[in-house]
C-alpha cells in the first residue's frame, strides 16, 4: 500500500472515530451530540444536544408540553430525574420555536443565535475574536461562550438566570452593567415565559433580598439582610433544621462567599451573595421559584439523594414569612396552630387597621431602649449602616440621631444598623435571628 493510500486510510479511520464520538443514538432513539463544546461557525438542531464532560447537564431543544411546535433551548440535568420536569435554564423564554424549523448557531465571530426559518428569535448579542469563539456546557450547568485565543468569557448563562439558581451563580447587583442578578418564576408549569414573581436584591443602603410581584408593585416576602455568612431568615431556619440532625450550615463551602455584599456601601462594581451550602453525599443543590396554588414558594435548598429531589428548606413556611403580615411596628410569632401579632413595647394597636402606633408622639429626648431578642430585623428600606462598631457605640449613634427609632448590631459588613420611621415585617424566631433595640419614651427603663 502506497504512503498516500495509507495516509488516506488513517485519516478516514480518524474521521470515523470522531464522527462516532460526536453523534450517537440515545436509548429513546433520538440523535444526540456526544460533546460539550461547539466551535464557531457551527450549529445545533433538534434532537442534537450538548452534554457536559462529566455527564451532569444537557443542553438542547425541549418542549414543556411534548409538542415540537412549542420548543425552547434549555439546560437540564442529564443523569438525574427532573423535579416536576423542570429545566434549570431557558434561552428563549419570551418566544417559543418550532424545533423542526429551528437551529442554534454559533457564528465565527462569537454570537450565539437561535434561528427559526432564518428569523432571529434570540441571541447573546456578543462578539469575540474572529474564528476563535467557543461555546461549552460545563458540569456546573453554566453555558460559557469564550474567545478561544484568550479564553476570555464573552457571555455565560450564569449571568442570565431564569427561575433557578445553581451553585456558583450570583444573586445581587452588578454596578458595572447596571443590571441585577435575579430570577423570575415561570408563568406556569408548562410555560417558561417570565411569570408573576421575582426574587432580587433591593439596593438599599442596607441591601435586602425580596420576593416581589414581577412589576415590583408589591413585596411578598423578605429574607432579611446579609450578615456575612448567611441571610437572617435562612440562619434561623438552619438552626431549627439542625435540631433534627441535619445541619444547613455545615460543610466546607458554607461560608465561602462569591463576593463582598458590603461593597454596595462603597459603590464598588459588584454586590453578590452565595446562598448555597455543601452537603456530604449529595449531588447538587439549587434555588427555585415555584407557585403552588396562589402562594409563591421560594425553595431555598433542593438536594438530590441519589433517587429523587428533596426540599430541605423553603419559604414561606408559615404566615409570618408573608411580608409585613402583622402590620407596621408589630412582631409576628408562629404559634402551634396559627400566628399571633404583638405590638412593640410602647405602641398600641391602631384599631381597624392592621399594625401598631406609638401611644404618644415620639420625642427626641427619649433615651431608653427595649431589646426584642431573636427577630428578623425590620425591612431595611429605611435603614442605614453605621459600620462595624460596638453595641454601646451603636446605642449612642441612635440616641444622637433624632430620627432613629431602633438599632441592631449584626455580624458581617454592615455592623450597626439604625432605622427611622415605622418598622415593617418583624417576626420572632425560637432560635437565631438578631437582637433589635427599640427606642422608648424617656420614662421607660431598659430591659436586658
Amino acid at each position: 500500500m502506497g504512503r498516500m493510500q495509507l495516509f488516506l486510510l488513517q485519516f478516514l479511520e480518524i474521521v470515523l472515530v470522531e464522527t462516532f464520538f460526536l453523534l450517537g443514538q440515545s436509548s429513546s432513539g433520538e440523535l444526540v451530540a456526544q460533546f460539550d463544546i461547539m466551535a464557531g461557525n457551527s450549529s445545533l438542531i433538534n434532537n442534537q444536544t450538548l452534554i457536559s464532560a462529566g455527564s451532569m447537564f444537557q443542553l438542547g431543544f425541549f418542549s414543556p408540553v411534548n409538542n415540537s411546535a412549542t420548543a425552547y433551548i434549555g439546560i437540564w440535568y442529564y443523569n438525574h430525574p427532573p423535579r416536576e420536569n423542570k429545566v434549570v435554564w431557558v434561552a428563549n423564554r419570551d418566544k417559543s420555536v418550532d424545533a423542526s424549523m429551528a437551529s442554534l448557531n454559533l457564528t465565527s465571530d462569537g454570537n450565539l443565535i437561535l434561528f427559526e426559518e432564518g428569523t432571529k428569535v434570540w441571541s447573546t448579542g456578543t462578539s469575540a475574536e474572529l474564528n476563535s469563539a467557543r461555546l461549552q456546557l460545563l458540569d456546573s450547568g453554566n453555558l460559557a461562550l469564550t474567545a478561544g485565543n484568550s479564553n476570555r468569557t464573552v457571555w455565560q448563562s450564569f449571568d442570565h438566570a431564569c427561575d433557578t439558581i445553581l451553585p456558583g451563580m450570583k444573586l445581587g447587583f452588578d454596578f458595572r452593567t447596571n443590571t441585577p442578578w435575579q430570577f423570575v418564576s415561570w408563568m406556569s408549569a408548562t410555560d417558561p415565559s417570565p411569570g408573576k414573581y421575582i426574587v432580587k436584591m433591593e439596593t438599599y443602603k442596607v441591601p435586602d433580598f425580596l420576593i416581589l410581584s414581577v412589576n415590583g408593585s408589591a413585596k411578598l416576602g423578605r429574607t432579611g439582610p446579609w450578615n456575612g455568612q448567611c441571610l437572617s431568615v435562612i440562619k434561623a431556619l438552619g438552626s431549627e433544621k439542625s435540631k433534627n440532625g441535619v445541619s444547613l450550615l455545615g460543610g466546607p463551602k458554607t461560608r465561602e462567599r462569591l463576593g463582598d455584599l458590603g461593597s454596595i456601601v462603597g459603590g464598588e462594581p459588584a454586590c453578590i451573595h452565595e446562598v448555597f451550602w455543601d452537603y456530604p453525599n449529595t449531588v447538587s443543590s439549587f434555588l427555585i421559584l415555584s407557585f403552588p396554588k396562589i402562594v409563591v414558594s421560594l425553595s431555598v435548598l433542593l438536594i438530590f439523594d441519589g433517587r429523587e429531589w428533596n426540599s430541605f428548606l423553603s419559604l414561606p413556611r408559615d404566615d409570618c414569612d408573608n411580608y409585613n403580615s402583622c402590620g407596621n411596628n408589630s412582631v409576628c410569632t408562629k404559634g402551634y396552630y396559627s400566628i399571633s401579632c404583638r405590638c412593640l413595647e410602647g405602641l398600641v394597636e391602631i384599631g381597624s387597621v392592621v399594625g401598631c402606633k406609638r401611644k404618644e408622639p415620639f420625642r427626641c429626648s427619649s433615651n431608653q431602649f427595649r431589646k426584642e431578642p431573636s427577630v428578623k430585623v425590620p425591612d431595611t428600606e429605611n435603614a442605614t449602616s453605621r459600620g462595624k462598631i460596638s453595641l454601646e457605640a451603636c446605642n449612642k449613634l441612635c440616641l444622637d440621631d433624632c430620627s432613629c427609632v431602633a438599632y441592631a448590631v449584626i455580624n458581617g459588613p454592615y455592623g450597626c444598623i439604625t432605622w427611622r420611621g415605622d418598622l415593617l415585617d418583624l417576626r420572632s424566631f425560637p432560635d437565631g435571628g438578631d437582637d433589635l433595640y427599640i427606642r422608648l419614651q424617656g420614662s421607660r427603663v431598659m430591659h436586658a
